[in-house]
């Protein structure tokens, strides 16, 4: 791979500018490597750090734990449910949906000022502060409701070929007990925030079509 994609997915995929580790598997990576994603999330006091790429016939995994650090490869894509469990078995999230609203809808700068005073304020202003920018205040006082008494945090960092370039996304994830809430927000100059409600099957299901979306994996 060519230093300056190198250092753009580095930039993307690792913002805070630290695990020297972790850049150099980013130079490791090919050119046949069609797509890249970093999941990081803390669930009930459990952390995990993965980077995930995919190429057209082979999905590494490198994980980062607190405690250890392992790599795997997984060739066979009759094995899925393997693959969700080695990615996404300690994500907390209730089993199924909260609801089936429309998500919510709100500027990534409103959302920003928003969390920046969440742990300040109390639940009910933190409801009105959500329902103001989004005028749902049924869906608003749900997620307000996650969102002070959440129990899982995380965030996702897509990376996806495009023509000669890549191309970004950005999602995060959040729960309380009662429902979770998948965050998707834009990048670059856009500004905008979605927030719905998801449940462990809907995510499980969501992550993999996009895992395995381009070509299907092969044992070889």
């Amino acid at each position: 791979m060519y230093e300056d994609k190198s250092k753009q997915l580095t930039r993307f995929l690792i913002p805070e500018g630290r695990k020297e580790s972790r850049k150099r598997e980013l130079l490791r990576l090919t050119d046949e490597t069609e797509r890249i994603c970093r999941l990081h999330y803390n669930s009930q006091g459990t952390e995990n750090d993965l980077i995930v790429s995919v190429s057209k016939d082979r999905l590494t995994v490198v994980c980062h734990k607190t405690s250890a650090r392992s790599s795997y490869e997984l060739k066979d894509a009759g094995n899925l449910d393997g693959v969700l469990t080695l990615l996404l078995d300690g994500i907390s999230l209730p089993r199924t949906s909260c609801g089936d609203s429309p998500a919510l809808l709100l500027s990534r700068q409103e959302f920003n000022e928003i969390r920046k005073k969440a742990s300040s304020c109390s639940l009910s202003e933190l409801s009105r502060r959500i329902e103001k920018a989004t005028g749902d205040p049924g869906l608003s006082a749900l997620f307000a409701k996650s969102f002070k008494s959440r129990h899982l945090t995380g965030e996702l960092r897509i990376c996806t070929k495009s023509g000669g370039g890549w191309s970004f996304h950005y999602a995060s994830i959040l729960a309380d007990f009662s429902c979770g809430w998948l965050l998707r927000m834009s990048c670059g100059k856009e500004d905008w925030m979605s927030a719905a409600p998801v449940g462990k099957e809907q995510f499980c299901s969501a992550f993999l079509r996009w895992l395995l979306h381009l070509k299907p994996l092969v044992a070889r």
